[in-house]
């Protein structure tokens, strides 16, 4: 099984990743009916080598180190198992510029739904927006 897993990782990395591949913005809706809150994640490919990004709930974007992309799906352990908190594991498929799946946490799961971020080629850096200027005036 380990091979299997490893075999997975090495093909997204000299293949790239495919329709999953991008920056998600994400609604995470809990099954417990707790409030919704976004996320966002994001399968980038750089010279050869294909690298993830999650940002979650709470603190800053955190690098995943070991992930799966099979097609158009992907698989990854945000955080494994410790003696106070349960294995939280996503599965997200992308479809277009849509992405859905689950996050599962120890058993119960959250939904996930969000769509791609496409960046935008028209934008252009236009100088500093002169904040300061009033300050400099008094």
């Amino acid at each position: 099984m380990m091979r299997f897993a490893l075999l997975v990782c090495v093909s997204s990395t000299l293949f790239g990743a495919g329709p999953v591949t991008g920056r998600w913005d994400l609604t995470v809706t809990p099954k417990n009916g707790g409030s919704s809150y976004p996320d966002w994640l994001e399968l980038a490919d750089a010279g050869g080598k294909s690298t993830l990004r999650v940002q979650p709930r709470s603190g800053g974007a955190r690098q995943i180190p070991e992930f799966q992309v099979t097609g158009s799906r992907l698989h990854f352990v945000f955080s494994r198992a410790d003696q106070k908190n349960p294995e939280v594991v996503w599965d997200v498929e992308a479809s277009g510029d849509r992405i859905n799946g689950t996050i599962s946490r120890g058993g119960t799961g959250s939904q996930t739904a969000g769509r791609m971020v496409r960046a935008r080629s028209d934008l252009q850096w236009q100088g500093p927006d002169g904040l300061g200027a009033h300050d400099a005036e008094q």
